[in-house]
């Protein structure tokens, strides 16, 4: 006869079931939220007045509050719970080394990891293309020497004249410039997910 152990989790009560036949009678075993540690961090998608009628007020919203006077609080030396709100949780590195010089319940802005393999590609080479500028002339001479900056140009009607020429430049073929992003894209990096709320034990429930 094969036993089968069914777990389920309801918020932070057991309840483990052992059936075999129909019709057998169910065995339950029920284990309070109390036996919980302080620390211990819980998530549900109840709010939190939910939450808290099932559990006890022993258990605080992850949203930064003060916990002074609580047990947690004389534990660990925090003032306040973390705020994990719009957040989620990671493994603390403990010396592995991917995520190192972080402490317990710090907080971690989002960043973008370097690509693992070069980006490629390349311009076209048709960079022909001209410019307008625009030349002021001074001075009262008839003489076009460029040197002479009293001269104006042979055409112009006098002095202090506007000239505008094309100035045309050869193709430069493949070549790199510097690009600002200004729009696309999110405000963040993130993965498909399901909002929950983050509960924490932070004293002895009554």
């Amino acid at each position: 006869m094969n036993t089968i152990i069914i777990l389920i989790s309801l918020l932070c009560s057991f309840t483990v079931f052992s059936s075999v036949e129909p019709g057998q009678v169910i065995k339950a075993v029920q284990f309070n939220s109390s036996t919980a540690q302080l620390g211990e961090i819980k998530q549900s998608i109840l709010t939190v007045s939910q939450f808290q009628s099932l559990n006890g007020s022993c258990w605080v919203l992850m949203d930064g509050q003060n916990i002074e006077g609580k047990a947690l609080s004389s534990l660990t030396g925090l003032n306040n719970v973390p705020d994990a709100r719009g957040l989620f949780l990671r493994s603390l590195d403990n010396g592995k080394g991917i995520d190192a010089g972080r402490v317990l319940g710090s907080i971690q802005a989002q960043a973008t990891a370097r690509p693992t393999t070069s980006f490629t590609g390349d311009t076209t080479s048709t960079g022909a293309h001209g410019h307008n500028v625009s030349n002021v002339q001074y001075g009262g001479s008839s003489s076009d020497d460029p040197a002479n900056e009293n001269s104006f140009a042979s055409g112009l009607p006098g002095a202090n004249s506007v000239r505008t020429n094309t100035i045309g430049n050869t193709t430069s073929g493949t070549h790199s410039h510097s690009l600002s992003i200004t729009g696309g894209g999110d405000a963040e990096t993130r993965p498909a997910n399901i909002a929950v709320n983050y509960f924490i034990k932070v004293d002895n429930c009554e």
